[in-house]
């Protein structure tokens, strides 16, 4: 048969004579090819090389570069990437009629965790919440300002309503993962330039001498009383009535917790 050319002949035999098998030989040298279980991988995952060459190579190297490289002489290999980065592939692809190189058109993309990172300030006199988002690796944000309020802004405000502690929490999340940190802020609604007036809050007699009573429609949680100084002279956890006899004549102002929201008010002690 011939060596050096696509197809063999079969030589004659006798007629009696066993038949030798029908061989054929390829003189061409291998087409470096290869395919990829996955050209993005997350940070700590393992992507498959397999080759797919053409023309029976013999041996093979693998060469990845990139934040590290890695190298491989077998026809199939596995990588399991620790850095995240961009990496380029090459396959080296031989047999003994000579040997070809394939350079993947697509780059593989090493994607490292999110992690979450934030600073915030809060303003006292407002109680509102302003952050800076210092997260890395992250396509997207789930703020959750323990009040029941949240937001998917990479840097929101939030103005609390009630005194309490609470958890600020960040979620980071990629495609790969997601990272939650939190701190914990406590929040006191005792300035007066906060305060929220509502309508529905009357407080008799007033002008008062002795006595003050509050209808509220929720049960009240904290009392506080305010002189024109702004400073507070009277506190009191529960009560729907205030005494006011011990306080000297003049203007108030009045602070009511109750469990949906701050009433506030002005009397006058005679």
């Amino acid at each position: 048969y011939n060596i050096d050319g696509q197809t063999g002949t079969r030589p004659t035999l006798g007629e009696h004579q066993p038949q030798l098998p029908f061989l054929t030989c390829t003189s061409l040298p291998p087409v470096a090819m290869f395919e990829l279980s996955d050209t993005v991988s997350c940070f700590g995952d393992c992507i498959q090389f397999n080759d797919a060459s053409l023309h029976f190579p013999s041996s093979w190297q693998w060469t990845v570069t990139g934040p590290e490289n890695f190298s491989s002489t077998l026809n199939n290999t596995q990588i399991c990437f620790t850095i995240p980065g961009t990496y380029q592939v090459n396959l080296n692809a031989s047999n003994f009629m000579g040997s070809s190189s394939s350079t993947s058109s697509t780059t593989i993309e090493v994607i490292d965790n999110p992690t979450a990172q934030f600073t915030y300030s809060l303003d006292t006199a407002t109680n509102t919440i302003t952050v800076v988002n210092n997260s890395t690796a992250a396509e997207s944000y789930n703020w959750s300002f323990g009040d029941g309020a949240s937001s998917t802004l990479n840097a929101p405000t939030h103005t609390y309503t009630e005194n309490g502690n609470y958890q600020l929490c960040l979620t980071s999340v990629n495609d790969c993962s997601q990272s939650t940190s939190c701190v914990a802020i406590s929040i006191t609604i005792s300035s007066i330039n906060a305060l929220q007036n509502f309508t529905n809050m009357h407080l008799f007699p007033n002008p008062a001498t002795d006595i003050i009573y509050l209808p509220a429609d929720y049960p009240i949680r904290i009392i506080e009383i305010y002189n024109c100084f702004g400073q507070r002279v009277y506190t009191q956890n529960i009560g729907n009535s205030i005494p006011v006899n011990d306080l000297p004549q003049g203007i108030y102002h009045v602070v009511i917790e109750t469990s949906q929201g701050i009433y506030s008010g002005n009397f006058c002690k005679l």
